[in-house]
Formats: structure tokens, sequence, C-alpha cells
């Protein structure tokens, strides 16, 4: 997402993009199955690069505010900003599902196959000495004070995110979402993750008609999608992109202008009689009380 990345820095933030070792394997072939497991471990690891980049004799010394980090992501990167703002995995929850939705003996999808066929791999991977029974270990970190998940993946009843997954998730959160999402949609639809956040400090925004690929770049900036044959991946059957893009921008800035930098006109600016742009449905918890 470099038109939010790029909004972000010029609003004086500073942006680091994760570079996930599995990044785009997921796009014509089965899941690793290491993924849910090691990107939180990632986004940390970023967070530690920040605090060394601005340590005394870095590069960018005393340039980073590494006490106030917010972390967002889209689809697969939106539950990793869930996990690493406090979410447990609960293979139990996703176990008890694949095990339910079994057709003449086998699990109904690859991720139940990848990730169920691999606890034990999974655990040592954690650092674990055995697998765990319910909710799998606290990998947030404590520097993070604000999380944003874009169509987040994994919140669902069967989900590696549950409903007490999500419990455990304190730190303010933004949720953006398209009504028309068919690939993490109706799982989401169906859940209802934003009423499960136990964050006092939450809101959800949600784009009438929107589908999945709303929060990718347009196709203008990724002409090398449309070459391949895949222009769906970069546009929207209702929404412009660039109108949309513009009020992710608008919505994410103001939540994290809000939340690091305790600026109330940004504050006032989600808060509930504000929020008033066509084919937008907005709820909030705490934004304009």
């Amino acid at each position: 997402m470099p038109y939010l990345d790029e909004h972000l820095a010029s609003m004086g933030f500073v942006v680091i993009a994760a570079d996930h070792e599995d990044n785009w394997s997921t796009l014509f072939g089965p899941k690793p199955w290491q993924v849910e497991f090691q990107r939180p471990n990632e986004v940390t690891r970023e967070i530690d690069y920040a605090v060394n980049l601005t340590a005394a004799g870095g590069p960018l010394t005393w340039l980073i505010d590494t006490d106030q980090v917010g972390v967002f992501g889209w689809s697969g990167g939106g539950e990793t900003a869930l996990v690493i703002g406090g979410a447990r995995l609960d293979l139990d929850n996703f176990r008890a599902w694949c095990d339910a939705n079994k057709a003449d003996g086998q699990f109904p999808d690859t991720d139940c196959v990848d990730i169920l066929d691999h606890e034990a791999e999974l655990a040592a991977l954690a650092g674990l000495k055995e697998t765990p029974k319910g909710l799998w270990p606290d990998w947030s970190d404590p520097r993070v004070d604000a999380v944003i998940g874009l169509a987040a993946g994994g919140v669902a009843e069967g989900g590696l995110l549950s409903t007490a997954s999500l419990q455990r998730v304190h730190v303010p959160t933004l949720l953006l979402i398209g009504s028309g999402d068919t690939a993490v949609g109706p799982t989401y639809r169906s859940f209802q993750p934003y009423q499960k956040l136990a964050a006092e400090r939450k809101a959800e925004v949600v784009f009438a008609n929107a589908e999945h690929m709303l929060f990718f770049v347009p196709c203008k900036d990724a002409p090398a999608v449309v070459t391949l044959g895949f222009p769906m991946f970069c546009s929207d059957p209702v929404w412009d992109m660039d109108r949309a893009h513009d009020l992710v921008n608008h919505f994410v800035t103001a939540f994290l202008l809000a939340e690091l930098k305790g600026d109330a006109e940004a504050a006032k600016a989600l808060a509930p009689e504000n929020v008033a742009f066509p084919r937008i449905q907005y709820e909030t918890t705490e934004f304009g009380k």
C-alpha cells in the first residue's frame, strides 16, 4: 500500500514497510504453514531495527519516536497487526472447525492441512517445548500503541483468531473492510470482529459493496499486474480506487494522529457526526465523546 505509506510519511510519521520472508508466496500456490506464526516476530524485529536506527550513534539518531508505535496491515497483514496488538492464535478453535467441516474424511481447505499437519514444527518455531492447549502465547509487543486491520483475515468462528483471541486486544484499534469482500468478507461479516474486540477505543469503517482488492494499488500504478492478465487485482467493481484510497488515507491518518500524537483535531474528525461520506458506514466507541 505505497499510497498509504507515502501519505503517512508526508504527515511526519516514520514508516517501515515489512518485506516478509513469505511475501506474495501465496498468490499462485499453497500458503506456507509458517506465515501466521513468524510474521508477528518479523514486525517486532522491525521495531527493534527502528530503535537501533534512532539510538545514539545510529544513522537516524533521535529522529524516530519509538515510544509511539502503530502497526497496520491488509488481509493477512491485518491479522498480523491484530496479533502484535494482543490477539492470540487459537488452534483449538481452528482445529474444531476443520474437523467439523471434513468431507469424506478430508480437511476442507489448504490452511487446515498446512497448519494442522505442522503443529509440532510451529511450536518449535515459536520456541515452545510442546504444542500449547488453548490459546497460544502472547506475541504482542508492548511498544505498540495502536493497530489497524484493513480487510483483516483470520477473524472467524473457525479462524485462528477467535472471540477469545480478540478479547486480548486492548490497544486502540481501527478496522476497515468492504461490505462486498468475497475473500475474507463472508467470515468477517458473520463473526463481527469489531464487536468482539476488548479495546475500549475502537472504530470500524465499511466501504459499501467494495471488494477485497480495494486496498491494493490502482492499476495505473501496477501496470505489470495488468500485463499479467489480472486487472481485477488492482481495481474494484464499484469504487474509484483513488477516491477509496483518499478515504483510507483520511481515516488511518486521523486515527494515528489521534492515538500516537494526541492530536485533538484528528480525534474530532473521527467523531460520528463528522464522518458523513457517501457509501461509508462508520461506528466507533470513544471518538467524539
